[in-house]
């Protein structure tokens, strides 16, 4: 992941082979420089700690806030706290005419850039409470509703989208269509084209409140807030039966994707609206399928993503769910596809690729069931797909992931007679399937047939490095060394994936001077290495139990020509804590205690942070040892001035939370009543993953608390929380 951080360095003197120095720095056991060791105790924390365990208290909640500021010049703080106090006094009273002559007040002085979030809130808080009030709309006058649509925007473009979602739903409502669609127009225009970051949530810090240096940085909008937003846009298409202008306008956005709770909570919304409901929900999954299929790798994932339903049967069902939504983009009520370019139209502008069947093939014969699949294909062709190499090659991709290697080779066969061209990926397939079967000479005999038919090219790289794990797999090192020495000087030439292949093949069989002649291969040939390199060179160290094996990787690290940076290192330790074992926590923890001592690999907020998740998830560790460690980190984070942000704490909480343990459950607790001591917010992210961790570990009565103390803040929960609110409220009557 953080391989291009890595720098490996051809060796200098061409007759000094990197060996020769490399190999006793993991062979000796001569002494080497003591990191400290693991604390073993809790320290008693003084009474201006800033650690981030603290017990368990009754701090309020934080209503979300803003924390970046910056000068506003001159302006007079006592006028400015003034202006402030009105407007917000007015919104407490819903006159929405005078909160309107206020805001237009700051913005005539210039004022308006020191609003924030404090600011916004009650002024959403009133919006919605009018909006909410029934039959009000037919008294306002039109002074009242294009004030109330000037705020609305004014709050979304500060981040509280939801007084202009409350009025989207009104006017769609009252089946007016056309406005709803022109509001979202200039929601697009004047809000999401210049919120170009669009981040998925507010990073907010702790800074403090000063009225002599205020000014509210804009936050960005977060993607359930344009989601929510965009659906109901696509609703009022929906009312005018217009499926072409949805197709037009979402896929004009398509870079902004559903969110799948906020696509529930709107449904919901839409519930008293009748049939709108239901079209808006046949529009969405025809849009979204529309979008994913246009982006190949992610509709791969997708498609991974559904191996981890806990049963083939559902498994299953969901594919199917998948398959017919692609085919309704052809077929169905609301068509939007085509096979090739050539046939695009304004009415069908999507081209579905043949990659998309082919991941779908691959997924039935991986459920082994190829009676499906033949009924996919089927299908496809028989709208006029002519199934091509990808479709062959999903076949055999599915039958080498179930290891068949019989139906294997009679689709290979199939494919000979109907003259389908095999490439690279074809022969991968097969050549790993006969290799999976323990068999010797028929995969060497598919890699030379292989190498005649396809010419060397960086391509068909994985090919050869798939021949170079099966022959390790057999134990025939000779002939897996034969075909390096064959890739370096006839090409394609070794890469990282090459020399990993052979490192952990030494690893396991605990051979470091192995080790050491491959890492020396690597290094002469100018190859990168990454995270996967150092990590089995110390699992390895580890395991025959070399004395400082962390330092000694740090010093093979250095022979290698690896640029000592905070972000190699930090990669290594999130490798290491990342399955939160022992072994793993305490290498961590020597490379952590190394780096405080580099110049140039200080440790950072990602970093302690990453260590601590590592350690929050393991299963392995006591809870006094877990306790210890987190002090020391903290303090080690406060001497070097890395502040703790609210994101850190996220990071934790869903580590914590992560952990099946009680402990797991009682460090989360101990975070949780830290975020409220210093009075950290408590925004949508927060209590998404606050909430959704619970749920997840089944503590319904623990969740049920903290959303009444939520509830109970003043906090109003939209999108996601809300629909894990509504789960909690169902939970608890059963």
């Amino acid at each position: 992941m953080l391989a291009s951080a890595l720098t490996a360095r051809k060796c200098a003197s061409s007759n000094l082979l990197l060996f020769d120095f490399l190999a006793p720095r993991l062979l000796s056991a001569s002494a080497l420089p003591r990191t400290p060791p693991l604390p073993l105790t809790t320290k008693r924390q003084s009474s201006t700690s800033h650690s981030l365990i603290d017990p368990v208290s009754s701090h309020p909640l934080v209503v979300p806030r803003s924390i970046s500021f910056r000068s506003i010049g001159d302006a007079d703080p006592n006028a400015i706290n003034s202006e402030i106090l009105l407007l917000q006094e007015a919104a407490r009273r819903h006159n929405i005419l005078d909160v309107w002559e206020r805001y237009r007040s700051l913005d005539e002085k210039g004022l308006l850039r020191i609003l924030g979030p404090p600011h916004f809130d009650p002024i959403m808080r009133m919006i919605v409470f009018v909006l909410k009030e029934a039959g009000a709309e037919t008294k306002w006058s039109s002074e009242q509703m294009h004030a109330i649509e000037e705020l609305a925007f004014a709050c979304a473009g500060a981040g509280f989208t939801e007084a202009l979602r409350r009025l989207l739903l009104l006017h769609l409502k009252r089946k007016d269509s056309r406005t709803v669609l022109n509001l979202y127009e200039r929601f697009e225009q004047t809000i999401l084209e210049t919120d170009t970051s669009a981040a998925d949530a507010m990073e907010e810090e702790e800074d403090e409140f000063d009225m002599m240096n205020l000014r509210f940085d804009k936050p960005s909008l977060n993607r359930s807030d344009i989601s929510y937003i965009l659906v109901l846009a696509i609703a009022a298409h929906a009312l005018q039966d217009s499926f072409q202008g949805a197709l037009n306008m979402y896929l004009k956005r398509g870079s902004y994707r559903f969110v799948s709770e906020t696509i529930k909570c709107t449904f919901e919304d839409l519930k008293q609206s009748g049939d709108l409901e239901r079209k808006t929900q046949a529009y969405c999954e025809a849009l979204g399928m529309a979008a994913l299929v246009q982006r190949p790798e992610a509709f791969k994932a997708h498609v991974r993503n559904l191996s981890k339903e806990s049963t083939a049967v559902k498994r299953l069902k969901q594919l199917d769910k998948l398959v017919n939504t692609v085919l309704n983009g052809f077929v169905g009520p609301f068509p939007w596809a085509v096979f090739d370019e050539a046939s695009k139209s304004p009415a069908r502008p999507v081209v579905v690729p043949e990659k998309i069947w082919a991941y779908l093939l691959t997924a039935y014969v991986g459920l082994r069931r190829e009676d499906i699949a033949g009924g996919l294909w089927d299908r496809v062709s028989g709208l006029g797909v002519v199934p091509g190499t990808i479709m062959w090659n999903a076949l055999l991709e599915g039958y080498r992931d179930t290891q068949n290697v019989k139906k294997l080779l009679n689709t290979w066969e199939l494919m000979k007679k109907m003259d389908i061209r095999f490439d690279a990926e074809s022969y991968g397939a097969k050549i790993i399937c006969l290799f999976q079967e323990r068999l010797k000479n028929p995969p060497l005999k598919a890699f030379e047939d292989f190498k005649r038919a396809i010419p060397r090219s960086e391509e068909t790289k994985y090919v050869y490095n798939a021949v170079l794990n099966g022959l390790l797999s057999q134990d025939d090192i000779k002939t897996a060394m034969k075909l390096l020495g064959e890739m370096a000087t006839e090409g394609p030439a070794p890469d990282t994936v090459t020399y990993n292949i052979l490192i952990k093949y030494y690893g396991r069989k605990g051979d470091l001077k192995g080790i050491a002649g491959i890492v020396n291969k690597l290094t002469e040939n100018g190859v990168e290495p990454d995270v996967f390199t150092f990590t089995t060179i110390l699992t390895t160290m580890l395991h025959l139990g070399v004395p400082n094996a962390s330092q000694r990787l740090l010093d093979v690290m250095k022979s290698m020509g690896v640029e000592q940076n905070v972000a190699t290192y930090s990669a290594v330790i999130d490798d290491l804590v990342r399955h939160g074992t022992k072994d793993g926590v305490r290498s961590a923890w020597e490379i952590l205690q190394r780096m405080e001592t580099m110049k140039t690999a200080q440790p950072n907020e990602v970093t302690y942070t990453s260590f601590l998740a590592g350690v929050h998830r393991s299963q392995e560790l006591d809870k006094d040892l877990i306790t210890a460690i987190t002090r020391d980190i903290v303090g080690k984070m406060e001497k070097s001035g890395v502040r703790i942000k609210r994101g850190t704490y996220h990071i934790l909480l869903k580590a914590c939370l992560e952990n099946p343990s009680a402990d797991g459950l009682a460090f989360f607790m101990e975070f949780y009543s830290a975020m409220l001591r210093k009075r950290l917010t408590f925004a949508h992210d927060t209590w998404y993953i606050i909430l959704g961790g619970l749920l997840r570990r089944g503590e319904v009565v623990m969740a049920g608390e903290l959303m009444d103390q939520m509830l109970k803040s003043g906090f109003q929960p939209m999108h996601g929380v809300m629909d894990m609110v509504l789960r909690i409220r169902r939970l608890r009557k059963i």
